[in-house]
């Protein structure tokens, strides 16, 4: 039997739009164990052991989406993106009404620099759901990318209109900003996101930006 039910959780971290995807299903199935035991080897970061695993769970219920996706994370890991690729045509196939796939594609194709095409996912999810976030943001980052930072601005807007409260969007903001001469912006931007950044890595790296940018100013 095939199960469709399963939700998606994104991790967005800094300008360079990591994306992560933790997968999990609400169903019961003969997969499910294999399925399972995938994942938490991929969280492990055990990679290969993932895939196998992955793969006796696609093998047991070739229809589910999801598990073409967890597999498709962990190639991505390895550097392997055309198996990647596969993979999530195979999901998009399977769920083609899910914006999450196209967005989690549009990831892989800016790891070799496919924007045209990552651009065209991104636009294909907002088609489909003028709601989802996720879309907007990686959309956003994929226009910084091509130096098209108005537009970029437009949609690190949306997010933060949506989602005040996160901190990831004011940090790609504040680099369209930049970009754009609008120092002030940048660094207000860069400040909020220093404020609600709970990842020290990335908060450090914001205040040596905001140090630079400050210097900018002065006389």
């Amino acid at each position: 039997m095939r199960r469709q039910k399963w939700a998606v959780a994104a991790a967005l971290v800094g300008v360079v739009g990591l994306f992560w995807w933790q997968a999990t299903r609400v169903s019961v199935s003969d997969a499910d164990e294999y399925y399972q035991k995938g994942l938490q080897e991929a969280e492990q970061e055990r990679y290969f052991d993932a895939i196998a695993s992955l793969t006796r769970a696609i093998e047991a219920d070739p229809g589910d989406a999801a598990a073409y996706t967890v597999r498709a994370n962990s190639h991505v890991a390895l550097g392997h993106i055309g198996d990647a690729l596969s993979d999530l045509e195979t999901a998009i196939q399977l769920e083609p009404d899910n914006p999450r796939l196209l967005v989690h594609r549009a990831y892989v194709y800016r790891q070799f620099d496919r924007l045209d095409f990552a651009l065209i996912d991104l636009n294909s999810a907002v088609e489909l759901d003028s709601t989802h976030l996720d879309a907007y943001f990686n959309r956003g980052i994929i226009f910084h990318r091509m130096g098209e930072f108005t537009s970029a601005v437009a949609d690190f807007d949306r997010c933060i209109r949506s989602e005040p409260n996160t901190a990831a969007p004011y940090y790609n903001r504040a680099a369209a900003h930049h970009a754009l001469g609008d120092i002030e912006q940048a660094r207000a931007d860069i400040e909020q996101f220093i404020i609600l950044s709970k990842d020290p890595s990335w908060t450090e790296q914001a205040r040596t930006l905001l140090a630079e940018w400050v210097a900018e100013r002065s006389p």
